[in-house]
């Protein structure tokens, strides 16, 4: 056996007590060094989240006011789209032996109390026979209640024909085109060619007269084929 003095124990008792000492003071350096990186850490990315959100909320309510050039430049463009588009419908006019062809746009231009906004249709183009009246200046800001129905249609992707005594008396639009002698209407959907949101449509229609073609689906086809042209035309596609 081995004599192990008092003094002996002693001494290594107070060697692990030194050590333990140590370790706590190790520790709890080591613990603030982690907890200040995790700190630093957050605060970083914290900050770079904030400076994203901010940019992005710059970049939202920012106003671009047009140079010079870039309003000549935005004048040419449609110019040059409107002569296009009006080749458009007189080709649509004439295939479909029409009294008027024309291109109708959606757009809101109101917000109620709440943020929601209000939606209407426009004429934005038009042509006609000799002898037809241009109703485009009269067929501006319309609700698009008035054309409920035809919307209903237009987002499946299908055509519309309309002959206005034949709807009820209650359809809103059915005052609207009989104001103005029309005996039939027909119109096609128009799709952004980019992202496929419903944009607008393109019509014909026939005053005093109902369409004198032989074939109409052939008709509704070449409506198709235009309205897909002049999409083109607005989208650069």
């Amino acid at each position: 056996m081995y004599n192990i003095s008092e003094k002996t124990i002693s001494g290594i008792v107070k060697t692990f007590e030194g050590f333990a000492v140590f370790c706590r003071v190790r520790w709890r350096a080591v613990s603030m060094a982690l907890f200040f990186i995790v700190l630093m850490v957050g605060i970083f990315l914290t900050t770079m989240f904030l400076l994203t959100k901010i940019k992005q909320m710059e970049k939202a309510f920012s106003i671009h006011y047009p140079t010079a050039e870039e309003m000549q430049f935005n004048l040419e463009k449609e110019v040059d789209n409107n002569s296009i588009i009006e080749n458009n419908l007189e080709d649509l006019l004439k295939k479909r032996d029409a009294d008027r062809a024309f291109l109708v746009k959606f757009h809101n231009s109101e917000i109620d109390i709440s943020g929601k906004h209000f939606f209407y249709f426009s004429i934005t183009n038009s042509v006609t026979k000799n002898g037809i009246s241009r109703k485009g200046d009269e067929f501006q800001r319309v609700p698009i209640y008035v054309i409920n129905n035809a919307i209903k249609s237009f987002l499946k992707g299908e055509c519309m024909t309309i002959f206005p005594e034949e709807m009820n008396d209650d359809e809103p639009s059915k005052k609207m085109l009989t104001n103005e002698s029309i005996i039939q209407f027909q119109a096609c959907p128009m799709f952004d060619m980019n992202n496929g949101y419903l944009i607008g449509f393109v019509g014909v229609d026939w005053v005093n007269r109902i369409s004198p073609e032989d074939n109409y689906t052939k008709g509704e086809i070449e409506t198709i084929k235009i309205t897909d042209r002049i999409s083109g035309v607005l989208y650069n596609k």
